[in-house]
């Protein structure tokens, strides 16, 4: 089930991105992870999605303006270069609009 929400002011939010990129996905989460296998397992990401060879970090996002928002449950997704199938089953959010973003690399 998916539904519309609004993030408030103040709400931090977690990415798992690439050292380099600037900007947030469309697409994180409220849940702090301690490893990035803890956030591939969460939301399903496959390698093929975010490879494993690439300098991936935790981000933490401090909100600085309301944002509309869709939340949902990340589906499973089968990986076929390991074979492994990642459960996801995490609630993940789909940011619609632009964000004012305080970030934070963790």
């Amino acid at each position: 089930m998916v539904r519309d929400i609004e993030i408030g002011v103040g709400e931090k939010l977690y990415g798992v991105e690439s050292i380099g990129q600037l900007n947030p996905g469309s697409w994180i989460g409220e849940k702090f992870f301690n490893t990035e296998r803890e956030a591939r397992e969460y939301f399903a990401i496959i390698p093929e999605f975010k490879d494993p060879k690439l300098q991936l970090v935790l981000r933490e996002y401090t909100i600085k303006r309301p944002l509309k928002a869709r939340l949902g449950i990340a589906g499973p997704q089968f990986s076929p270069s390991n074979g492994q199938l990642y459960v996801g089953d995490g609630f993940q959010i789909q940011i619609l609009d632009g964000a004012n973003w305080e970030i934070k690399v963790l």
